[in-house]
C-alpha cells in the first residue's frame, strides 16, 4: 500500500478547513492519504482552529501562487486559491489588479506543473457553477450547458468572480491539449458543513447566523418563492473530490459538484422557523415580486453518478442538523 501525499493551494477557507478536519478524523484513509501540504497566504489561521498539535503531517506554506517558482512533489494537487469575496461594489477601481493577480495564479501554475517531476501528478481545479449562464427556468445546469460569454466583459454589471473562473477554465483546457496531464476541472455550487462563512453573502451562513447569535435577519430577495438552492455537505464534496482526483486522467473532465436536491429559500426559511425558531426576520419584498424571473440554480449530476458513481447520501435536512451542531459544539 502506497501513501499519498497532497497538496491544496488555497487551503485555508471553508474547502481546507473541511479536508483537514476529515483528515484529522481519519476521514481520508481510504485513499491512504498520510501528508498534506496547505498553501495560502494566511496559512497560519488553521493552527487556531484545528491547534497545532493536530495538525499531525500537515504542512503549512505561506505562499502567492501568483509568485511561487516551484511546487512541493505531491500525489495530487488541488488549485482552490481564488477568493470567493470579490465584490465590485467595493472593488470598481481594483478590478483589474483583481482579475490580473487571479490568472496569473492559474498561469504561474500551469508552467510550475510542466515540470518532469508533476508528469504523474493527478490534479483538480476547482472552477465554479457560477460559470453557467443565470438560470431562469427549471432546468438543472448540466456540463454541456452555455457559458457565460468574457468577451465584452463590463466590471459594472458582469461578475468578476464569474470572469477569472471562465478564463481560468479556458486557460486550463488550452494548457491540457498538449500537455496531456491528469487534470480534472469541478464546478462547485453551494455547500453546509462546521467551516461555512457566517457573515458573508451566503443566505443559508446567515440564516445559521441569526440563530447562534440571535441577531435579527434582513433578507433583500425579492420574492423567496422563486429562488432554488441546493446544498451539498462538506463532507461529501471532500469525498467528491477525493474520487475526481483518484480518477483524474489526460482528457481535461469537467464536473459538476453538489446536490440535486433543490429547495427555494421561502421553504428553507420555513424550516428554519420550524426547528430551530428563527426569529426577529426582516423582508424586503418588491411589490412586483411575481413577475420576477426564476432564479435555479441547482446542478445535473447525472455526469459524475455515471463515470466515478458517485452520489448524494447525506439528505438536505440532515446536512443543516450536522451543521447546526457542528457549529454550536
Amino acid at each position: 500500500m502506497k501513501y499519498k501525499k497532497i497538496l491544496i493551494i488555497g487551503g485555508s477557507g471553508f474547502f481546507g478547513k473541511s479536508f483537514l478536519k476529515l483528515f484529522i478524523n481519519k476521514g481520508l484513509d481510504n485513499w491512504c492519504i498520510s501528508d498534506i501540504f496547505i498553501m495560502s497566504r494566511n496559512p497560519a489561521v488553521l493552527n487556531k482552529v484545528f491547534g497545532k498539535k493536530n495538525l499531525k503531517n500537515v504542512t503549512l506554506l505561506k505562499s502567492d501562487i501568483s509568485k511561487v517558482k516551484d511546487l512541493p512533489s505531491c500525489d495530487y494537487i488541488i488549485h482552490a486559491a481564488t477568493s470567493t469575496d470579490i465584490d465590485l461594489k467595493t472593488n470598481k477601481k481594483n478590478f483589474r489588479n483583481i482579475k490580473n493577480i487571479n490568472i496569473k495564479s492559474v498561469s504561474n501554475f500551469l508552467k510550475i506543473i510542466k515540470k518532469k517531476k508533476f508528469q504523474n501528478t493527478k490534479i483538480v481545479y476547482m472552477s465554479s457553477g457560477a460559470v453557467y449562464n443565470k438560470n431562469k427556468i427549471f432546468k438543472k445546469q448540466k456540463e454541456t450547458s452555455s457559458i457565460s460569454s468574457i468577451v465584452n466583459f463590463n466590471p459594472s454589471n458582469d461578475s468578476l468572480y464569474k470572469y477569472i473562473k471562465i478564463k481560468s477554465e479556458n486557460l486550463i483546457l488550452n494548457f491540457n491539449q498538449k500537455a496531456k496531464m491528469k487534470i480534472v476541472i469541478a464546478r462547485p455550487f453551494a455547500f453546509v458543513g462546521e467551516f461555512l462563512p457566517l457573515n458573508r453573502n451566503y443566505f443559508i451562513g446567515n440564516l445559521f447566523s441569526s440563530i447562534i447569535t440571535k441577531k435579527p435577519i434582513t433578507i433583500k430577495s425579492p420574492n423567496l418563492k422563486k429562488v432554488f438552492r441546493s446544498y451539498l455537505h462538506a463532507d461529501e464534496l471532500v469525498q467528491w473530490i477525493m474520487i475526481m482526483l483518484v480518477n483524474a486522467n489526460s482528457r481535461t473532465e469537467v464536473f459538476n459538484i453538489g446536490s440535486d436536491q433543490s429547495i427555494n429559500l421561502f421553504n428553507l426559511v420555513q424550516f428554519f422557523k420550524k426547528f430551530y425558531h428563527l426569529k426577529n426576520i426582516k423582508n424586503t419584498l418588491n411589490k412586483d415580486s411575481k413577475k420576477l424571473n426564476v432564479d435555479f440554480y441547482i446542478p445535473n449530476i447525472e455526469k459524475i453518478k455515471k463515470k466515478l458513481k458517485i452520489n448524494v447520501k447525506i439528505s438536505l435536512k440532515r446536512s443543516i442538523r450536522k451543521t447546526y451542531q457542528d457549529l454550536i459544539d
